[in-house]
């Protein structure tokens, strides 16, 4: 759908650079762009397109000193972050007695509050809550080493992948220059996988296409399963309520037999957006 969409764009002399396209995986942004350049026949790197943390890096790197970053710094992949917030861990835990640290969260644990609380916008309370209600009562505790790892992170001039988020949302939130400069920009806005974006991802979204209102968003609430994660099916109906938002449902399956269609047709969730999958393929065993 993405592809045939930028194909028609440039079609109609929409410029590659007016186009902004988000995919949540680099395959899946390599692959897209390399199909519409096979069917367009078109030189497309002036397109910016990537994963929403390959663009808000993008942004950073263009605008870091304002949002308190200088434009050099470092990206940590999860395996780092988690050791550097293992560290801030440590460092807190060595003014406690060895009783108090029995029990303390691990640092995967924090690294999963923390990521949630970045990513939803909500507070640490309500994140600890989702994610493990059980350490509530250490809640001022898991704040000092969560302000232990910011600084840590300042220090060596490093950001984590939630940072390259939230700091792009602040970027875009709090400068109304900026913001309306890089919206006008990007005539269109694409997005996959809408249904695994999260609340920040989708503030990003509504940014940049504030300007021209052109926002083409692939997706499926009754696929989302990143809740975890912080992903929000809700944002699928928050797109939809819009006004002059177009639905165009894409309901043929191309890949499973009748009997398997039928039975996922009644196991999709009622709130839901309603919808009814008819399927190419005939018979089959039943499930």
């Amino acid at each position: 759908v993405i592809t045939y969409k930028i194909a028609y764009l440039l079609a109609n002399g929409v410029d590659p650079s007016r186009i902004l396209l988000v995919t949540f995986t680099r395959a899946a942004a390599r692959e897209m762009v390399e199909r519409a350049k096979t069917v367009t026949g078109r030189e497309l790197s002036e397109m910016l397109a990537g994963t929403f943390h390959h663009v808000c890096n993008y942004f950073l790197r263009k605008y870091a000193p304002y949002v308190g970053l200088e434009r050099n710094y470092s990206i940590l992949d999860r395996e780092d972050a988690e050791s550097l917030m293992r560290h801030a861990r440590s460092k807190y835990l060595e003014r406690k007695s060895k009783e108090e640290r029995k029990n303390f969260p691990q640092p995967s644990v924090l690294m999963a509050i923390y990521s949630y609380m970045k990513n939803t916008l909500k507070s640490l309370r309500e994140s600890i809550v989702v994610k493990n209600p059980k350490f509530l009562d250490l809640k001022e505790e898991i704040s000092e080493i969560f302000d232990l790892y910011e600084q840590e992170k300042r220090s060596q001039n490093v950001v984590d992948y939630e940072d390259l988020l939230f700091y792009a949302y602040r970027l875009l939130e709090e400068n109304k220059e900026i913001r309306d400069r890089e919206a006008e920009r990007f005539l269109w806005v694409l997005v996959d996988e809408f249904q695994d974006t999260n609340y920040v991802q989708y503030r990003i979204v509504e940014h940049l296409s504030s300007k021209h209102g052109n926002v083409l968003a692939v997706g499926d609430d009754a696929q989302s399963i990143y809740s975890f994660r912080g992903a929000r099916y809700e944002n699928v109906e928050d797109f939809i309520k819009v006004s002059g938002t177009k639905i165009f449902k894409i309901q043929t399956n191309y890949r499973s037999t009748e009997s398997i269609v039928k039975f996922i047709n009644a196991m999709l969730p009622k709130k839901s957006v309603p919808k009814e999958l008819k399927p190419v393929k005939k018979d089959g065993m039943k499930p």
